[in-house]
Order: structure tokens, then C-alpha cells, then sequence
């Protein structure tokens, strides 16, 4: 299998960032990803929920359902989600949770809780709101990068994986990453899947 993390994919990835997907931050979600791990300071509550939904709505992951239909389905399995991650933060440890030590048989039970959640026939909701839980451990999916069927996550998240695992360029691929933010990046900043998102991304162009 062909490693498309490069730092010429990486960069192209970066450029179009930058230039076609002008609603996107500049700074690659850093002060977004600050605002996540604040969130969770107090677990997966409902003043949590509540926030995330309208994240989750700001992502385009609600369409077509309503913001108050996802709330509430939301809310009745919230202790289903908190059960969920603090069995992969034990079995992990949060801090070096990434695409490198993650295994799918820790994370499929946060996944299909999230999915059940919406319940349609697309992995993009459970995916960002995985995403949002734990960055550096579940990418994001792309309608435009594979299809709708809700299966489909499974498959991207191993190639993913794979792709990470396997790329001998990790370090100088985040470093390239955390110049081009030029910040104060977050401590727990999702380089393995924003790496591997932009690197995908570049690879396309």
C-alpha cells in the first residue's frame, strides 16, 4: 500500500486548507481542539452535550435531522458515552492515545454509540463526534474521501491507521504541521489524525 504521508502531500494538503476551504480556521482547529479538552473537565455531561451539538451542527454532521431531535437522542445515551470513554482512557491512558497505540476493538464501542445517536446510513456524524471525544484517536471521514455506507468508517479508520503506522516521516511531518500553525499549540494537539486528514487531502490534489 502506497504511505501518502509525505511532506509534499502534507503541504498541498495545507495549501488547500488555506486557500479553497476559506471556512476553515488558520490555525487547523488548535483553539478548537483547547475548547474540546475544556468541555470534558467535567465529563460527558449534559452542559457538554449541549455544546456539542452545536458543534456538531457548525460541521454539517446533523443534516438533514433537527438540532433538537439530535439533542435529545443525545442526552438519553450520554452515560452510555461516558461508560464508553473512560473504558478506552483506562485501557489507553488519554495523553498517548493516537492512531499509533489505538486499536479498533477499544474504540468500536464509542462508535456505535455515537452513531446510534443520528442512526443514518453515513459514518459522518459518529465520526466527528468521536473526533471531538478524542481527537488524536478517531479521524475525521469525508463524504467526498469514501462512501455513505456506516460500515464504511471501520475501513477508513484501519487505512488511516495504517497510514500513520506506517509513515517513517511522523516527526518531521508534525513539526511541519506545528510551524505552519505558528502558535502556542495545544499540549494535546491531534497531530496523528490532522496529519493524516491533510495528508489525504494533498494526496487528492
Amino acid at each position: 500500500m502506497e504511505n501518502l504521508l509525505t511532506e509534499t502531500n502534507l503541504l498541498a494538503g495545507i495549501a488547500l486548507w488555506r486557500t479553497q476551504k476559506t471556512n476553515l480556521p488558520r490555525d487547523f482547529h488548535n483553539e478548537f481542539y483547547q475548547e474540546l479538552s475544556r468541555l470534558k473537565q467535567n465529563g460527558l455531561n449534559a452542559a457538554w452535550w449541549g455544546q456539542i451539538v452545536n458543534y456538531l451542527s457548525g460541521w454539517k454532521a446533523l443534516r438533514p435531522s433537527a438540532k433538537e431531535e439530535i439533542y435529545g437522542r443525545g442526552v438519553e445515551r450520554l452515560e452510555q458515552l461516558q461508560a464508553a470513554y473512560n473504558r478506552i482512557v483506562a485501557s489507553c491512558g488519554e495523553q498517548s492515545l493516537s492512531l499509533t497505540v489505538a486499536n479498533w476493538t477499544s474504540l468500536e464501542e464509542l462508535y456505535a454509540v455515537a452513531f446510534a445517536i443520528k442512526a443514518a446510513n453515513s459514518p459522518v456524524f459518529g465520526s466527528k463526534l468521536c473526533h471531538f471525544i478524542l481527537p488524536n484517536a478517531f479521524p475525521v471521514i469525508d463524504r467526498d474521501v469514501i462512501g455513505v455506507d456506516s460500515r464504511a468508517y471501520y475501513e477508513y479508520w484501519q487505512f488511516c491507521k495504517a497510514q500513520w503506522s506506517e509513515c517513517t516521516e511522523r516527526e518531521a511531518l508534525q513539526q511541519t504541521l506545528q510551524r505552519t500553525i505558528g502558535e502556542a499549540v495545544h499540549a494535546a494537539y491531534p497531530y496523528s489524525t490532522k496529519v493524516t486528514e491533510l495528508c489525504i487531502i494533498g494526496s487528492r490534489c
